[in-house]
């Protein structure tokens, strides 16, 4: 084995050696480099060591959620070639960004249609019960051909009104007054106001059944 002398007493010790066994004299001086850089292999090391560091826990990341494992390849695995990695990266962002959307799309479709099918339900519900049509401006025939429900209501200004209700009612007009009879019951005797609302159902050959007086705003 290679010998050299301690330079302080002249004892004879191994070449490698940093400190004199006999004298205790410091006889090399370490550099503070090699000390940070075996400092940071034992870092290193560490890191390594744990779970999250380890290659098998970045695949179940990049498979479940590839932000994390993405991140994990690149901070823990320096061994992994950087063209491996960017290709790896891109594939899983893609894949991600597609679950993504697609999840989201998905609620979205699904709140809308249930939205649409609520509000499509309550509608038809509404035109089954009554349709409401403004009259004013259309001929007798127009109206009948408009007759698409059992149910009509009849809302006119002024004398308007009466005038379409001769068509079906006994309308007779004394000191202001106006009597409406239909089916020998008077369905309207009063002075007229603006507007008056009358209720008219049909059958299925756009015959009229029943005609009845209602208040604005009274459920029809």
């Amino acid at each position: 084995m290679d010998k050299k002398f301690c330079k302080f007493c002249g004892e004879e010790i191994e070449k490698d050696s940093i400190v004199c066994p006999k004298c205790g004299r410091q006889l090399k001086i370490v550099k503070k480099e090699e000390k940070s850089t075996s400092n940071q292999k034992d870092d290193e090391y560490d890191e390594k060591s744990k779970f999250y560091a380890k290659k098998w826990f970045m695949w179940v990341m990049l498979i479940l959620f590839a932000p994390v494992g993405i991140f994990l390849m690149w901070k823990f695995h320096p061994e992994m070639k950087k063209n491996t990695k960017i290709i790896l990266t891109i594939v899983f962002a893609i894949l991600f960004l597609i679950i993504a959307i697609g999840s989201a799309g998905d609620e979205t479709t699904n709140d809308s249609g249930s939205s649409y099918n609520g509000g499509s339900n309550t509608t038809s519900k509404v035109k089954a019960e009554v349709e409401v049509i403004d009259f004013s401006s259309m001929q007798e025939n127009e109206i009948l051909s408009c007759n698409n429900y059992s149910k009509v209501a009849i809302v006119m200004h002024g004398i308007a009104i009466m005038t379409y209700l001769k068509n079906f009612c006994n309308v007779t007009f004394n000191n202001d007054v106006f009597k409406v009879t239909y089916n020998n019951k008077v369905i309207y005797n009063s002075v007229l106001k603006a507007p008056e609302v009358f209720k008219l159902e049909f059958d299925d050959k756009n015959n009229v059944v029943d005609i009845e007086n209602i208040k604005v705003g009274e459920k029809l």
